[in-house]
């Protein structure tokens, strides 16, 4: 009976297969299973790829009679891919959403606590959104906040995260940089924002910048501290607008 005719994906990703003792070489047949179980759980393409190629060097002359069973497993990898990436996306601006940014706040957080490194990041609110929906609707909102996406996407590096957290509301995570670079990164996202109009209505932005260095602060706290800064931003910037007027 061909083996891989009876074994479902089902049965496959929940084998776990045993240890492996350091003196003794696993054999084949359980090297190929180890790695189609691999394939089976894979949570991203490199995971899958790693463990496609460990399969394939595994099964040796039986790859291609296992053909069938090796691409069920690489579909079933692609759409694991897609939902997780769907997942941690905002299906307006098509950045990261709250829950993204909130897994890799932590893990940046964890990664420059050990490495004693810096981490950034910019709390960004649109001002005056409910304006542009009252006089021009909400697809003029909709445009404002997509615009916001992408003027932060445009002003940071590919290592960084843009995530929306809902309504109005933006956040950038900025890893290994310090305050001065913060600085330099919040007042040219401000800039660049501020030159967009919609509708004949210029955008206008509050931010807020938090730096956290080595183990001083946590996630959360450095996140507090950029939530702070940003209502502190906002009361200011409404002042300069109320002297403005007057």
């Amino acid at each position: 009976m061909n083996w891989q005719r009876v074994v479902t994906l089902r049965t496959l990703a929940s084998i776990r297969p045993e240890p492996a003792n350091a003196e003794t070489p696993a054999p084949p047949l359980a090297t190929a299973l180890a790695s189609l179980v691999r394939l089976a759980n894979a949570q991203n393409g490199d995971d899958a790829q790693a463990a496609l190629s460990d399969a394939l060097v595994a099964l040796g002359d039986q790859a291609d009679a296992c053909g069938p069973l090796l691409e069920s497993l690489v579909m079933r990898a692609q759409e694991v891919a897609k939902l997780r990436h769907m997942a941690g996306q905002d299906e307006l601006t098509g950045v990261a959403n709250r829950r993204a940014f909130n897994g890799a706040l932590q893990r940046e957080a964890s990664r420059c606590k050990r490495s004693g490194g810096t981490l950034a990041v910019l709390y960004v609110d649109l001002d005056g959104l409910k304006a542009v929906n009252d006089r021009h609707g909400h697809r003029a909102g909709d445009e404002a906040i997509r615009a916001v996406a992408d003027a932060c996407i445009e002003m940071v590096r590919g290592s960084d995260l843009v995530a929306r957290l809902g309504g109005d509301e933006f956040a950038v995570l900025l890893p290994d940089v310090d305050r001065a670079g913060g600085e330099v990164v919040r007042d040219r996202l401000r800039e660049r924002v501020e030159r967009t109009t919609i509708c004949g209505q210029r955008l206008r932005t509050s931010i807020g910048l938090a730096v956290m260095e080595g183990d001083k602060l946590s996630g959360e706290g450095l996140v507090a501290l950029a939530d702070a800064e940003l209502y502190r931003d906002k009361q200011e910037r409404k002042s300069v607008t109320s002297l403005q007027a007057a």
